[in-house]
């Protein structure tokens, strides 16, 4: 019964995602009430399979395959976000925000109980990736301090965990998590903002073109992550994502004029994929 259970799940998840997703080129609809109830669907056929089964193994592919219903909503759900606020055709109070909010933290604790890093710090990604969803809203007001504070505690911890896994062994990971940190740091509501988000990605540069060094080049993309290293001979010498993302943050700091001066400088290094770090070092304070 529990395994019909789970393949009756992930049927009802495939509907929905089917239903939400676009076809023939088209732009994908409002995520709609009925839509959202497919993917409740799924998950309460994961919380029945858990509590039928009989023995640990079985209550463990429940909970898990559960969990991972809550973060599949929760995805779909937060994607939505910055063009739609509430579900169409709902009579519910709460936002497009407030519900993949929900899915995240109960997706969060089920794989804290399972103790699965491997997902929680996929989770912490999202939570993060949930408060910059929201700045994309037009029209949205500055991101709160607390809502700041807590963001970054999650896209944090998200980074921490595929540090300690290995940064080169799961690099897209690291830089992701690492670009959810910095565009963080770049909503504070001060003038140094742009220049502390590009400081950061530089740093974290400096310590994956350290690691990749120090491998050799024959094992540096033996991870399936050719292409995430500028190559000066066999040398590593800057990382594509973190210097495309530190050429934005750059020139909208420029644009709004904070901090230009520094900015200007670090544009120009960033552009020859000259080094950065250390950034306070070898770019003159303003004033």
């Amino acid at each position: 019964a529990s395994r019909v259970l789970l393949n009756l799940s992930e049927l009802h998840a495939r509907r929905a995602e089917q239903a939400t997703s676009a076809e023939d080129g088209r732009e994908a609809g409002p995520f709609t009430e009925a839509q959202y109830a497919l993917f409740l669907r799924a998950i309460e056929c994961c919380e029945e399979a858990a509590s039928l089964s009989d023995g640990e193994v079985g209550r463990r592919e429940g909970d898990s395959n559960g969990a991972f219903a809550h973060l599949r909503v929760g995805v779909h759900l937060s994607v939505r976000i910055p063009f739609q606020s509430k579900l169409g055709d709902s009579r519910r109070d709460e936002t497009i925000v407030d519900l993949a909010d929900r899915h995240f933290g109960k997706a969060l604790r089920c794989f804290d109980e399972l103790k699965d890093e491997r997902e929680i710090a996929v989770c912490h990604f999202h939570m993060a990736d949930l408060a910059l969803q929201e700045e994309r809203i037009p029209g949205a007001p500055p991101m709160p301090k607390v809502r700041l504070t807590l963001a970054l505690r999650h896209a944090r911890k998200s980074a921490d965990y595929w540090e300690r896994s290995g940064a080169l062994q799961y690099t897209k990971d690291f830089v992701a998590s690492h670009i959810r940190v910095a565009r963080l740091l770049e909503s504070q509501q001060r003038s140094s903002a742009f220049f502390e988000a590009t400081e950061h990605l530089a740093e974290v540069e400096a310590t994956l073109v350290a690691l990749a060094n120090r491998q050799s080049p024959g094992s540096r993309t033996s991870n399936g992550d050719e292409g995430m290293f500028t190559l000066q001979g066999s040398k590593a010498i800057a990382v594509p994502p973190l210097r495309r993302e530190m050429s934005r943050v750059c020139q909208a700091g420029i644009r709004q004029g904070e901090d230009v001066d520094r900015l200007k400088v670090l544009y120009r290094r960033v552009l020859r994929n000259e080094p950065i770090r250390p950034v306070q070092d070898s770019v003159p304070s303003p004033g």
